[in-house]
Formats: C-alpha cells, sequence, structure tokens
C-alpha cells in the first residue's frame, strides 16, 4: 500500500509541458463552443494550443468514428480546422488577462501563432470562418454561437451604458480651432483669388474708362485709340487663356470613346497586315538549289 500511494503521487505531479496546469482544469464541464487551451502533451512545446469544444449534440459521423466518453469531448483546432478527441483533464479556459494565458505571453512565438489569433479575434467580434463552422453549427440553440465568457475588459463607455456614443453618433463632431482656422483661411484665399482675377480681367476696360473719365490737359484720347486699346487688351487676355486651356483641352480630348475607337483601328490594320503575310507565306515555296542553298521562289495559285 505503501508504494502503491507513492507511484500515485509520482505520476499525478509529473509535468506534462513546460506550463503549469490549471487546478481547476479536471472538475470543469464544457457544454459546447468554449474557447479552450489544449494540453499537447509535448514536454517541448511552449505553450498549449487553442481550440473549441464541439457541442455534443453538433457531433457527427464525419467528425469522429466512435462514441465519446464520459470524460472525453471532442475539439477542433482553430489552426488547421482538425477535430481531436481530448480528456477533460486536458483541457483548461482560453482567457485572456488570466493564467495561463499570461504565462504563454512571454514566449514570443505565441501572440503570432495563427491559431491564437484567430480565437482572440472569436472572441472579441464573434466572427468565425465559414471553413471552420461544422454542418451542425447553431443546431443547439441553448448554447449561444459566441464565447460565453469575454475576451477583453469592458471599455469606460460600455460600463457607463454607452451614454456618449449614441450622443456622438447622432450629433456631428465639433470642428477643433485649428480646422476652423483653416477652413477661414482657404475661404479668405479663394475670394482673394476672385478679387485678383477680378481686377486682372478688368485692366484695361479700367484704365480705358479711367482715361475718359481723368481730365488730360495735353490731349484726350480718341475713341478710334479706346477701340485699339481694348481690342489690345481683350486679345492679351484671350492669348493668355489660350495658352493656359490648351493642355487642358489636349487633356480632355483623349477620352475612353477615342482610345477605344483608335485600338479598333489599329486592330483592323494588324489583322489586314496579318492576312497579307500569311497569303504571301503560302505563295512562296522553299527548296534547294543545286549548290546546296535554300531559296525562295514565287509559285502561282491554281485556282
Amino acid at each position: 500500500m505503501y508504494v502503491s500511494f507513492n507511484l500515485e503521487a509520482d505520476v499525478s505531479t509529473k509535468p506534462t509541458t513546460n506550463a503549469k496546469p490549471d487546478k481547476q482544469r479536471a472538475t470543469t464541464r464544457f457544454k459546447g463552443r468554449e474557447v479552450v487551451f489544449v494540453d499537447p502533451l509535448d514536454e517541448s512545446a511552449e505553450y498549449w494550443w487553442p481550440a473549441m469544444v464541439v457541442p455534443p449534440s453538433e457531433i457527427d459521423r464525419s467528425m469522429v468514428s466512435r462514441k465519446l466518453e464520459c470524460d472525453e469531448c471532442l475539439v477542433r483546432y482553430f489552426e488547421d480546422n482538425k477535430f481531436s478527441i481530448c480528456k477533460i483533464s486536458e483541457l483548461t479556459l482560453f482567457q485572456p488577462g488570466e493564467d495561463p494565458f499570461n504565462e504563454f505571453t512571454d514566449h514570443r512565438s505565441f501572440l503570432r501563432d495563427p491559431g491564437v489569433v484567430i480565437a482572440l479575434k472569436y472572441l472579441q467580434t464573434g466572427e468565425l470562418g465559414k471553413k471552420f463552422m461544422w454542418k451542425l453549427w447553431g443546431k443547439d440553440k441553448a448554447i449561444p454561437p459566441v464565447a460565453p465568457h469575454p475576451s477583453t475588459p469592458p471599455s469606460d463607455q460600455e460600463k457607463a451604458g454607452l451614454p456618449n456614443g449614441d450622443s456622438d453618433a447622432q450629433t456631428p463632431p465639433k470642428k477643433s480651432p485649428q480646422e476652423q482656422t483653416r477652413s477661414s483661411g482657404r475661404k479668405r484665399k479663394k475670394t482673394g483669388e476672385s478679387d485678383d482675377s477680378g481686377n486682372h480681367h478688368g485692366r484695361g476696360q479700367g484704365t480705358a474708362s479711367g482715361s475718359g473719365k481723368q481730365k488730360n490737359p495735353i490731349s484726350p484720347p480718341s475713341p478710334a485709340e479706346r477701340k485699339k486699346s481694348t481690342s489690345s487688351a481683350t486679345s492679351e487676355t484671350d492669348s493668355g487663356n489660350k495658352h493656359e486651356i490648351e493642355p487642358v483641352e489636349q487633356h480632355e480630348s483623349m477620352t475612353l470613346k477615342e482610345i477605344s475607337r483608335r485600338m479598333k483601328v489599329l486592330r483592323k490594320e494588324y489583322r489586314k497586315i496579318r492576312r497579307g503575310v500569311g497569303r504571301i507565306a503560302k505563295e512562296l515555296v522553299v527548296h534547294k538549289a543545286g549548290d546546296g542553298r535554300i531559296t525562295r521562289s514565287m509559285m502561282r495559285r491554281k485556282r
């Protein structure tokens, strides 16, 4: 009796991996769809593998070929979507912020593991890929599709009942003083440009009319000179506008319709050239001359 007691103690205290096992995992009962850690039963493993428990009512023959025992459950790994039969004592809840999750984060490769990334995303959003879901997914309505335990602690707005979030969604956000100054500066710039352009376009007319109103003691301008000055001013402005608009017109003239039309024309020309080359190739006959050279000669078609 004394020897058997020591053997049982040795077997129970022997660690399976480097991570510390959860003390309460042997008494935990899983209903289904919980995110858990699975003991890989490998001493060289740095952390346990994340998986999801399949509800017993949603298990079919494609997943497992035999009946499960009372101390067994079926899980599906997030990394490769494979099923596995595990004992309940080999599972522990996947809970961020608690052990053994905090102990596994000491390893750099833990948070980069694809299975861990998918499990964390599921706990945060409740979304999973279609490939991961099995045929009878959601048959057991008593079990919610989202993980029952929260993944991250609630934020301040969630604790307060999200009063600020609703008000922010209804009312538009207020502009900061910097944005207000920027918008006012832009308006000022636009108005300044319009004023400058107005003065620039009206310089010739202003000088012409002003010259008529102002009294010149030497000699007032005649109507012919006024016409010449206005015509020269308008011609200068028109020429300046043309130089500015020319590249824009060239850019706008190349529309998609015109490009497609030109492409069609080029394709027709290419087909004609190809047909002509094919006809010439059919008429050419390659033969060897008497001295061994290869020559080409024309052969008439036989109708």
